[in-house]
């Protein structure tokens, strides 16, 4: 017995041993015959074989070969993220979209986070006045447990080897069921804090929910009417499109007649300083096609000054704007001259709309405000008209748009001292020039605006101009949203008394104070 023990610890693994294995000395001592002797050393060789075999890791094979496979070089990770509302803790607000995304290693949980607003961001200002911010939403992981605030910085990889570790694994790694199996993946929630954005925008939570139908309790969850339930359970849904049918076949099919037309191009431009406009007309002769057909629009998109017809210069396709009514209704006789002269007026405008977007677009980046930057263009490609403001009167919605649209006619009446405003501001969205940018992204939907009116303290920018009441208008009507807070734009205190001054001095032997 003592031998056969001393054998054991002395023997080591790999050494060529060809006797009986210790364990099978010691068996031979205690067994009668050669079968039975056998089929013990075989069973001693098995055990031994089982002693030396060194301990393995708690963690499976398969997955210690991937996390070797990836260390020291760029490997990926599939993060998937849910939405969660402070005031909705306990669901997940499937509203703001749901993402499994592949990332690279060395990407950091801040950035990961801000790809995460990136993608959240338009669902939410859908309903909301403005974007999330970066510290109005946090990472957690799906026990709502917050991530410590050192991990911020800290890269995927080093997230993932801090806490895949027996005691913090099961809290913080989460798989979740829809990631591929075959490579690693984490579930982080987008913790928003929704009392913080309110806070931050002025908003007493009548705006945070959802509208138009019932909302119950913190569940995130609509509730419809009883009526709506029985049509469900017992109808199908009805599809609904604005595509028109043809009524059949036509005899022949309608075909636009046009003109040929020679014209000269007027180029204008605004002055950097001053905001002064100049007009330079070309002298060569362009040539084009006119359809002699009015476009065809819907009565609610249809201006009241201007008839619209198609206009091809070199193939491409522009709207050609002929003036019908100049304030005596339509079929009025308007001389050449007359017609020139405020369509050059309306040129004006368009050129200082787009001078006045781009000193807004500088402003609000000078003081950091959330804003939205759309292109400004006399061309739009859509028909679909999103109105603003009127010639007299502003919206309040609380959307995003509207609010960015109307800190615009703010800031413009601020930086000309009540010299200049614009009204009647209206627009078209356009999908399909996402233009893609050098960090990979794309400017998102452009929004075109066109056909503004203006106000001047004479009335003499063209059609529609109120002259003093457009700007007393715009001071009794219109409410700051967040975003003017955010410019810190003048009060409407300031606007009133800057007219009351403008009234004293308006001289009509000056005609040009008003252009």
């Amino acid at each position: 017995m003592t031998t056969a023990s001393q054998s054991l610890l002395s023997h080591q693994p790999g050494q060529q041993n060809t006797s009986a294995t210790p364990f099978g000395n010691f068996v031979q001592q205690f067994t009668g015959s050669p079968q039975a002797s056998q089929g013990a050393s075989q069973r001693c060789q098995l055990m031994e074989d089982r002693l030396h075999q060194p301990l393995g890791p708690s963690t499976p094979a398969s997955e210690l070969s991937n996390l070797h496979t990836n260390a020291g070089k760029s490997g990926t990770f599939t993060i998937c993220c849910e939405c969660r509302r402070s005031d909705a803790t306990k669901a997940v607000d499937k509203r703001l979209g749901m993402s499994c995304v592949p990332y690279s290693e060395a990407t950091t949980l801040l950035e990961v986070k801000e790809n995460m607003l990136k993608e959240v961001n338009p669902h939410w200002s859908a309903n909301h006045p403005s974007d999330l911010r970066s510290d109005e939403a946090e990472l957690c992981v799906l026990q709502n447990i917050a991530l410590p605030s050192d991990t911020a910085l800290l890269t995927l990889w080093q997230f993932y080897d801090r806490f895949n570790q027996p005691a913090l694994q099961q809290m913080y790694i989460q798989v979740p069921k829809i990631a591929n199996k075959s490579v690693l993946s984490v579930a982080f929630k987008l913790f928003i804090d929704v009392e913080k954005y309110n806070k931050r925008i002025g908003d007493d939570g009548v705006l945070s929910k959802p509208t138009g139908r019932k909302w119950k309790g913190n569940s995130q969850t609509f509730v419809d009417t009883q009526v709506s339930k029985q049509l469900r359970n017992h109808t199908s849904r009805v599809l609904s499109s604005s595509f028109a049918r043809d009524t059949g076949v036509p005899q022949v099919i309608p075909v636009t007649t046009s003109d040929k037309i020679i014209f000269h191009h007027v180029i204008c431009t605004i002055e950097e300083e001053l905001g002064n406009y100049n007009l330079m007309e070309q002298a060569t002769d362009e040539h084009g096609l006119i359809a002699r057909q009015v476009m065809q629009l819907p009565s609610s998109e249809r201006g009241k000054t201007k008839d619209i017809y198609l206009l091809i210069i070199d193939g491409k396709e522009y709207v050609a704007k002929k003036l019908v009514n100049i304030g005596q209704g339509c079929g009025e006789v308007i001389s050449t001259s007359e017609a020139c002269q405020y369509l050059v007026l309306d040129l004006i405008r368009l050129k200082r709309l787009d001078y006045f977007s781009l000193r807004f677009r500088d402003y609000a980046m000078q003081k950091g405000a959330d804003i939205a930057v759309y292109l400004v263009e006399p061309h739009h490609m859509s028909t679909a008209v999103q109105k603003f403001s009127g010639t007299l009167g502003v919206s309040n919605r609380p959307d995003k748009l509207s609010a960015m649209i109307m800190a615009f006619s703010h800031f413009v009446i601020q930086e000309t001292a009540c010299e200049y405003m614009f009204s009647d501001l209206q627009g078209s969205m356009d999908h399909r020039r996402n233009t893609p940018q050098g960090d990979g992204n794309t400017t998102g939907a452009i929004l075109t605006l066109f056909d503004p009116m203006t106000h001047t303290p004479l009335g003499g920018s063209g059609l529609g101009d109120h002259g003093i009441k457009g700007f007393q208008d715009f001071a009794e009507s219109h409410q700051c949203s967040h975003i003017c807070c955010e410019l810190h734009l003048c009060t409407m205190d300031e606007i009133k008394a800057t007219i009351e001054q403008l009234e004293h001095q308006v001289d009509e032997s000056d005609p040009e104070l008003g252009v």
